[in-house]
């Protein structure tokens, strides 16, 4: 499942997410990865 924001930058507005990516067999947490910089919510996806 992934999670959507939308934050601003000195350009404008823009898009990132943060998707779980499972967990981590050597600590038995959880793995998380963010992508920043769409234009639009719909590229973010």
């Amino acid at each position: 499942m992934a999670s959507f924001q939308k934050y601003k930058t000195k350009d404008g507005e823009k898009w990132m997410f943060k998707m779980d990516v499972g967990i981590d067999p050597a600590t038995g947490k959880r793995k998380t990865t963010t992508r920043r910089g769409f234009k639009t919510k719909k590229e973010a996806q």
